[in-house]
C-alpha cells in the first residue's frame, strides 16, 4: 500500500505570499493617508486656534504678540512655546497649542533669530512656526521658505508688538509648504510656489 503525504505545493505557497504582500501593501497605505489626513485636521485647528487668538490680540491692543514675551519662549525657532504663556496670550488651551498629544506644536521666532531666516521641509516637520521681527524691530525683514521670500514691514520705534506676521507649516505629507499671513500690517512675497492661505 502507497502512503501519500499532503502539504502545499510551492505554487500555493508564493500565491499566498503574494496576496500578503498586497494586503499589507494596501494596509500601510491607507494607514499613512488616514494618519496624514487627521495630521493635516489637527495642524489646521491649531492655525484656526492661533490666528484667532492673534487678531484678538491686534484688536484689543493695536498689535501682534512680541513671540519671547508674549507668547513666552525664546523667540528662537528651535524651542516649543510655553503654552501656558501662550494660551493666556491666545485665550485658548496650553493643549490646544501644542502641550497634548497632537504631532504639530506651535513654535515661535523672529526673523533674527538664525534659525526663522531659511526654512526648509526637513527640519521643520511637525511645527507650526509663528513668525514676526522682534518688539520695536523697525527694520524691514526677509524669511525664506526654500524657493519663496517674505519681507516683512518694519515698525514704529514706539510699538511694543508686531505689526505683521506670518504662520507657516509642512504639510504632513511632507510635500510643501502652508502659509498664511496677518490681516493687518504688510508682507512683500516673491518667488515661485510661493501661495498663501487666505
Amino acid at each position: 500500500m502507497k502512503q501519500t503525504t499532503s502539504g502545499f505545493t510551492i505554487v500555493e505557497i508564493v500565491v499566498v505570499c503574494v496576496v500578503l504582500a498586497i494586503l499589507t501593501g494596501i494596509g500601510i497605505v491607507s494607514y499613512t493617508t488616514i494618519r496624514n489626513d487627521a495630521d493635516q485636521k489637527q495642524v489646521e485647528g491649531l492655525v484656526n486656534i492661533v490666528r484667532g487668538g492673534l487678531e484678538r490680540h491686534y484688536n484689543s491692543k493695536g498689535d501682534y504678540p512680541d513671540p519671547a514675551t508674549s507668547i513666552g519662549t525664546p523667540a528662537d525657532g528651535t524651542t516649543l512655546s510655553s503654552y501656558n504663556t501662550a494660551a493666556t496670550t491666545l485665550n485658548a488651551t496650553a493643549d490646544s497649542l501644542g502641550a497634548g498629544s497632537g504631532r504639530f506644536k506651535l513654535v515661535t521666532c523672529t526673523v533674527t533669530a538664525l534659525a526663522c531666516k531659511n526654512f526648509n521641509k526637513t527640519t521643520s516637520k511637525d511645527k507650526l512656526y509663528y513668525i514676526t521681527r522682534a518688539s520695536g524691530d523697525v527694520a524691514e525683514q526677509t524669511i525664506t521658505f526654500e524657493d519663496c521670500t517674505v519681507k516683512l514691514s518694519g515698525l514704529n520705534a514706539a510699538d511694543s508688538g508686531a505689526s505683521s506676521y506670518v504662520l507657516a507649516f509642512v504639510k504632513p505629507d511632507g510635500s510643501a509648504w502652508t502659509r498664511y499671513r496677518s490681516s493687518q500690517g504688510s508682507s512683500i512675497i516673491s518667488g515661485t510656489n510661493c501661495e498663501f492661505n487666505a
